[in-house]
């Protein structure tokens, strides 16, 4: 499923339960040890399916890479939040950097000898919604994810 990126949808719908609230500097030597974080947490929540957690995980990871590399930022806020109710998980990677609001087009045809900017397009790939809005102090990407879309059929005799 692919998600359209948007710019004015809400990260987080109302009546959500946070399961992480991170902040860090925004040097991609902190990537390794926030995607632990947030692998921990996600893995200690019985009602988020593995598919659903390795997913979360993947997007986050680009997300919060994109902000300490292009965001010139001092800071990443990372914010993961567990919508029981109506099973959605949210997640927001925030950077207080000047950066663009304008998410550019995820890259389709690339050279096999580049490396990276593939980022946007796991993004999109993986989300069922994502987006970008400018806020007071910077700038958030935020994405969700629906819990049952991502059963994977045991397939074992």
């Amino acid at each position: 499923m692919t998600a359209a990126l948007a710019t004015s949808a809400p990260a987080e719908p109302p009546g959500g339960r946070t399961l992480l609230d991170r902040e860090f500097r925004a040097v991609l030597a902190q990537v390794p040890a926030i995607r632990s974080d947030v692998r921990a947490r996600l893995r200690e929540e019985a009602s988020i399916p593995a598919a659903t957690a390795d997913d979360a995980l993947a997007v986050l990871g680009e997300l919060i890479a994109n902000s300490c590399l292009h965001a010139a930022g001092s800071t990443v806020r990372v914010l993961v939040a567990l919508i029981e109710d109506i099973g959605i998980l949210t997640g927001v990677v925030h950077d207080d950097g000047p950066g663009s609001i304008t998410l550019p087009c995820p890259r389709t045809r690339q050279s096999p000898d580049r490396e990276g900017g593939f980022g946007l397009g796991i993004v999109t790939a993986l989300a069922d919604t994502c987006g970008a809005r400018r806020t007071r102090h910077g700038k958030e990407v935020y994405f969700a994810l629906h819990l049952n879309d991502r059963a994977v059929p045991d397939t074992r005799a």
